[in-house]
């Protein structure tokens, strides 16, 4: 059924058409949370044509469109990962761009959808080794973490993905201004997670391994000894996962 056929038959099940977007939204969400059970490609291929429906059906001005297409970015990713088909993470890359672009600077969501644009920028070095992508990944994922408050629970998470970024970037050109920086935002997440939180073991992991990196490079006693007392804090946090204790 297309789009305009969807909407049709909902409008003519009594479905307000003002209330349409949203739906097809509600429906994307219901469908990909089938697929993080079932890992079924039909599910996420219903999710993604439900959300691009809900873009698609939707008035220009819009307040729920950012939502709507953060939403979007984050199936067509998870279908790339599915499939590794590229015309998915490339539409995944446009959409998270055009959510930015739709987002003001003061936007509570910004943040989220700068992560996410970074996240797939990140995707797309991977495939393809484009150093323009890391680049423009490592800009994204500073400004997230500038646009997050330092409260906010996602802080952690994303001053570890820029400084996994920029681990990136020094295993690729050596810089040691990247591996410092890397370092100072791993510690930045350490200090910002409670002792008792589950992330606290891969802060301590990331931090560990990048000290770890400087050890290599420096032969530097203090960076060993911190890494060894890194990895020894991660596995006492008994409210981690394994996989992040060892």
């Amino acid at each position: 059924m297309g789009l305009q056929q969807m909407i049709q038959w909902l409008v003519q099940q009594g479905v307000d058409s003002e209330d349409v977007p949203d739906l097809l939204a509600s429906f994307a969400i219901q469908a990909y949370r089938e697929y993080e059970k079932s890992r079924s490609k039909e599910d996420i291929d219903k999710a993604v044509g439900f959300a691009r429906g809900s873009i698609g059906a939707g008035r220009d001005g819009d307040p729920s469109l950012i939502g709507r297409l953060n939403n979007l970015g984050v199936m067509l990713g998870r279908r790339y990962e599915r499939t590794g088909a590229m015309t998915d993470l490339e539409e995944a890359i446009g959409v998270a761009r055009q959510a930015v672009e739709s987002t003001p600077h003061d936007h509570p969501d910004r943040a989220a959808c700068l992560n996410n644009l970074g996240n797939k920028l990140e995707s797309r070095y991977e495939r393809t080794g484009a150093m323009a992508d890391l680049e423009e990944a490592i800009g994204v994922a500073r400004q997230a973490v500038e646009s997050t408050p330092h409260d906010h629970p996602d802080r952690v998470g994303r001053l570890n993905n820029l400084g996994n970024k920029l681990g990136r970037r020094y295993e690729r050109t050596g810089a040691m201004t990247d591996l410092e920086e890397a370092i100072g935002v791993a510690r930045q997440a350490v200090e910002s997670t409670p002792h008792d939180h589950p992330d606290r073991a891969a802060c301590l992991n990331n931090l560990g391994n990048m000290l770890g990196r400087r050890y290599e490079r420096t032969g530097a006693m203090a960076d060993l000894e911190t890494t060894s007392s890194c990895l020894h804090d991660a596995w006492l946090c008994h409210t981690a996962i394994p996989f992040h204790r060892i």
